[in-house]
């Protein structure tokens, strides 16, 4: 009897018997063998056939009914339905720091109804609260609680066991749940960079709410900065107490967030009696007026976090992914270890199938259009600056498109009497994924003047993704998308940006074809998640060149 047998990387895999013994059958024998060569590649083709089974975190649950997170939310709803649509992992979910009860003082995980055949879980009453600007003044509590880790461990436990965790973000978790590791050195811990708040309390980079930062100074910066001042342990015990309200139905996560911040700020806010009655003596602000005590003791907490984030990701993480260049160059810097930070650009649904037809152009008139919040990092108003500062004779060549949404009502007179500088002026509030197509229907410029280190703006993607080459900033990065210099200007420099703007109107057919030779096309997510699939088996992803 002949017994064939294929090893593949020390494992046997497959065994297969001949029984015939005489000459005349020795050609059944090489039949045998080629079919089994055949077998034997097919059993180890890559990825698509692969069973595994993947933990993914972020702090908002997944397909989220408040639609809480932005573009990293809707990053993550697509990865999972592209995995758990194609049968390909099994995937489970975890979220934290949105969920609180009154009626128990300590963390604790629930198991949430499965969507899309995702078995979904809550940690509730997590004392790291979500989003990390309600932690900005008790940012160390993100790098010293075990609850949240030990909560982890014992889910790993009980459902698993995992190939990989994924990490989305910290937010709502604390970071010593890399910690795992020393329990469960198996599991591989991938770890995406969607903001900076492994090297930022305020998740941004953006200091005082003005300028761009970067990072340094060892946290003493960080002590003016918050956006808010109140204490995070009383905005944790107000999402307590105001709990029943959710479940009466008077309220939901987001509204309760809102009434426990603004209660917490006006009852608590986390400085010392010295500094407020310094404040109510000098007439000052409480920022202005914080005692030297109280800013010594939140610079060794910010300093505290920033060395303990660090450590803990080059300690226990297995691969980092930075979603553009810009980001890898920033966490490097930081001090996260250089061959442990990959780039790995998101998928989008948005991606090229192929180059859009170039759209005609009404004579020498061009169509530009902004998307996404209206806020002062986005480079929102700023672009107001220089759309007022426009010269006369280019405004009315241009027609403008703005769909955005504020916190504020950004919507003034002045700011409508704009519009009529130009050819024409459609306003939308804020958009959908589904009103893009009408939306940007006549568009030929997509504008993206962020003045922070904006990671991989979300919509830089979305007016590519409809053949639509972007006017962006120097900062962050989504300038290595289309990677071509004529469409990049110095952040925050207007008369940059008029310049850029003037010499693409003027050239737009043979600078946009230039763009669009240049551009490597954003993954799709299958090609995305094919990448992801390298990162949790613990092998080169293979290199790509956006």
């Amino acid at each position: 009897m002949h017994t064939i047998t294929l090893v593949h990387m020390g494992k046997k895999v497959k065994s297969y018997k001949n029984s015939v013994h005489n000459d005349r059958c020795r050609a059944n024998d090489a039949i045998l063998v080629h079919a089994c060569i055949l077998l034997f590649s097919a059993h180890c083709r890559a990825p698509a056939t692969l069973s595994m089974k993947i933990l993914i975190y972020s702090w908002t649950p997944y397909r989220d009914e408040l639609h809480r997170g932005g573009g990293a939310a809707s990053y993550i709803d697509r990865v999972i339905d592209q995995f758990a649509g194609a049968g390909r992992l099994e995937i489970v979910h975890l979220s934290s720091g949105t969920e609180y009860e009154s009626g128990r003082r300590t963390a604790f995980c629930r198991q949430l109804k499965d969507k899309n055949g995702v078995r979904c879980f809550s940690i509730v009453n997590s004392p790291v609260l979500a989003p990390a600007h309600l932690n900005a003044t008790n940012a160390s509590v993100a790098v010293t609680d075990t609850s949240t880790r030990d909560l982890l461990i014992t889910l790993l436990q009980e459902e698993g066991p995992f190939d990989a965790i994924h990490f989305n973000n910290f937010e709502g978790i604390s970071y010593r749940s890399l910690e795992i590791k020393q329990q469960f050195p198996a599991i591989r811990i991938v770890v995406s960079l969607h903001d900076y708040y492994p090297f930022c309390p305020q998740v941004k980079l953006w200091k005082n709410g003005a300028r761009n930062c970067d990072g340094s100074n060892e946290g003493r910066d960080c002590v003016s900065c918050p956006t808010t001042r109140a204490s995070a342990s009383a905005v944790l015990q107000m999402k307590k107490l105001l709990a029943p309200l959710k479940s009466l139905g008077l309220a939901n996560d987001r509204t309760l967030q809102k009434v426990s911040l603004g209660t917490a700020l006006y009852l608590l806010p986390a400085l010392s009696g010295k500094t407020r009655s310094l404040s109510r003596r000098s007439g000052r602000s409480l920022k202005q007026a914080m005692s030297s005590e109280d800013a010594q003791r939140q610079a060794n907490g910010y300093r505290d976090y920033l060395h303990e984030t660090r450590r803990l990701l080059n300690e226990y993480a297995d691969r980092v992914l930075a979603v553009s260049n810009r980001v890898r160059e920033i966490a490097v810097n930081s001090g996260l270890h250089h061959g442990k930070v990959s780039t790995e650009y998101i998928g989008t649904r948005y991606a090229l199938s192929g180059d859009h037809p170039a759209k005609p152009m009404d004579s020498d008139s061009i169509c530009i259009a902004y998307l996404g919040y209206a806020s002062r990092e986005k480079g929102f108003f700023f672009l107001l600056e220089c759309l007022r500062a426009l010269p006369a004779q280019l405004a009315r060549k241009i027609h403008l498109v703005i769909a955005a949404r504020g916190e504020s009502n950004w919507i003034t007179p002045d700011v409508n009497k704009l519009g009529e500088r130009f050819l024409s002026y459609n306003y939308y509030n804020g958009y959908a994924p589904d009103s893009l197509p009408e939306i940007l229907a006549p568009v030929h410029l997509g504008l993206v003047p962020v003045l922070w280190e904006d990671n991989l703006p979300q919509v830089a993607l979305e007016f590519v993704g409809h053949g639509i080459p972007v006017l962006t900033s120097s900062l962050g990065g989504a300038q290595e998308i289309g990677n071509t210099d004529a469409f990049v200007f110095e952040a925050g420099n207007i008369s940059a940006f008029i310049d850029r703007l003037s010499n693409i109107q003027g050239n737009y057919p043979q600078l946009r074809e230039q763009f669009f030779r240049s551009l490597q096309k954003p993954p799709t997510v299958p090609e995305h998640n094919d990448r992801l699939l390298y990162h949790y088996r613990n092998t080169a992803a293979p290199s790509h060149t956006l």
